[in-house]
């Protein structure tokens, strides 16, 4: 039996010079080149090239390597500066990260095992991959996730703030049955889908792109606070099924109808429905509401609020329609009702004509701002004994009834009646919100200059009123202080009047100026006469 061994060739001395040569393959002795009649260069042996997708590969899973790396030695860093005196950080239950510029959470579950509370807010994680499944707690607002990232390897998650990131569905959170709080406010979403098997107990999703609700299907018996303001939604359904809720939050939306559909909510203590297209109102049901906002609406009709006997707090501002008390369908449900426990109402702008006397409606009222109306008289707020606040600016009222409406306003503290027909040149106009804008974007281009800013905050409308009082003529300036004067003795409490603070200085002055009327006979003993 004969066997050839091939002897290895002797190395290439230009080869070996040039750096730039490729190694030589190795030959060893096999079946293939038994045969020694065929020398090396009439038979090359091929040599293994690499292809471009193999190198590829490699330089991928080496800058795959090296940013775990980066990931790993940032996390240690921020870790650190968080914990600086902390040594055994696998004990760690809560960590601050916030605002750490940190791109990745990769490795975290390796230093941190037992974490249970993490604040991610402001950084910059696309991704939740190495987050411990201890995580009972996680706030990432302001981050870049999206729709796509996962949650499933924290199933123990009671509480999440994803605010303030790009999220376009809940998808991914259906797996979160501990879930109890979600807040995900400024994002992309356009539905709720994904939470209706989640039994939460707080949910807010103000300021997304979201249409519709319908909340027959889900397991939301147990939710308390629910924000659905500032999105588009044009209909809701199934809020008549949260028996816990206890606030309600769709202002901001596209709402034309609202109602419980005659369901009783009997934990639901504030509805806010301002700024969307209200035409009726339906709060039919909701014994326990205290708090009813909805302004900057169309209302013409509000049904079931006779029901509401524990309303406090009832703001109706800027009506687009008209909405009278008297001889119309609205008033007799709305008005005549009695509100025994209501501390404050708003109705400015509403284009209100009149009002019944309120002592037998709102008898215990506190705070009434009645502003932009139609009111020639101010009769309706006789014997008002717990009235302790009454804004009634720009609402043509010609005559008062000194004796028999302001006496009887025993714990009045501020009366505010500028710009009234009897009132009229006495101060200095009332600029409105929308005038200040306007002068703003006019002066400036909507940007508050420094110079505003210092002069707004150093100048009180005490100095602007003093300059201005100083130049009126005496036929404006006496009845101006003759009804300074006599609104201080109907109201022994008031210290603030038509937006000016009441002083010892001006009480003295304005009192000696009532004794010289009264003996000259322009003022009667007794301040009985209208204003």
């Amino acid at each position: 039996m004969w066997i050839a061994l091939e002897a290895d060739a002797p190395p290439d001395p230009e080869e070996e010079d040039n750096p730039f040569s490729e190694p030589s393959v190795a030959r060893t002795s096999s079946r293939q080149s038994q045969s020694t009649d065929h020398s090396d260069a009439a038979f090359p042996v091929p040599r293994r090239k690499s292809s471009r997708s193999f190198i590829a590969q490699g330089n991928a899973t080496f800058l795959t390597e090296c940013s775990f790396e980066v990931a790993h030695d940032a996390l240690i860093k921020h870790i650190t500066d968080a914990e600086p005196y902390l040594v055994h950080w696998e004990r760690l239950k809560r960590i601050d990260l916030s605002g750490k510029g940190i791109d990745s959470v990769a490795r975290l579950k390796e230093f941190l095992p037992l974490i249970e509370q993490v604040d991610l807010n402001n950084n910059r994680i696309s991704w939740l991959t190495g987050l411990p499944s201890t995580v009972l707690r996680l706030s990432i607002a302001s981050n870049a996730l999206t729709g796509l990232a996962a949650y499933n390897h924290i199933p123990r998650l009671q509480y999440l703030n994803i605010s303030h990131n790009q999220v376009e569905t809940f998808q991914l959170l259906n797996g979160l049955v501990n879930l109890r709080e979600l807040h995900a406010d400024y994002n992309c979403l356009t539905s709720l889908d994904g939470l209706e098997s989640i039994s939460l107990r707080v949910l807010t999703v103000r300021g997304n792109d979201i249409r519709n609700v319908d909340m027959r299907m889900t397991q939301w018996h147990d939710l308390e606070i629910l924000d659905l303001s500032q999105n588009r939604i044009c209909d809701i359904q199934g809020v008549d099924i949260l028996q816990s809720l206890v606030t309600l939050n769709l202002d901001g939306n596209r709402l034309e109808y609202f109602s419980v559909l005659g369901s009783r909510l009997p934990a639901l203590r504030a509805l806010r429905l301002s700024d969307n297209r209200l035409t009726t109102l339906n709060v039919f049901g909701l014994d326990s509401l205290r708090t009813l906002y909805a302004d900057n609406n169309k209302l013409s009709e509000v049904i079931g609020l006779e029901d509401c006997h524990t309303v406090h707090n009832l703001s109706l501002r800027n009506q687009s329609q008209k909405l009278y008390v008297r001889r119309n369908p609205l008033p007799t449900q709305f008005f005549c009702c009695p509100l025994p426990n209501l501390i404050y109402a708003e109705l400015s702008s509403c284009q209100l004509a009149t009002l019944p006397v309120l002592r037998q409606m709102m008898p215990h009222i506190m705070t009434l701002v009645l502003n932009w109306n139609h009111f020639r008289h101010l009769d309706f707020l006789a014997d008002l004994r717990h009235l302790q606040r009454v804004v009634a600016v720009g609402c043509r009222v010609e005559t008062l009834e000194m004796d028999p409406i302001l006496g009887g306003l025993r714990e009045l503290r501020e009366l505010d009646l500028r710009m009234n027909t009897f009132t009229l040149g006495w101060y200095l106009p009332v600029k409105t919100e929308d005038d200040r804008k306007h002068r703003q974007q006019a002066t400036t281009g909507g940007k508050t200059s420094e110079h505003d800013l210092q002069s707004s905050s150093i100048t009180t409308p005490e100095d602007l009123d003093k300059k201005y009082r100083r130049g009126l003529p005496d036929e404006l300036y006496v009845p101006r202080a003759m009804w300074r004067g006599l609104a201080m003795e109907c109201c022994p409490t008031i210290d603030r009047l038509d937006g000016l603070d009441i002083n010892d200085k001006e009480r003295i002055k304005i009192r000696k100026l009532l004794v010289q009327l009264r003996q000259s006979g322009l003022v009667l003993d007794r301040p009985g006469e209208s204003m």
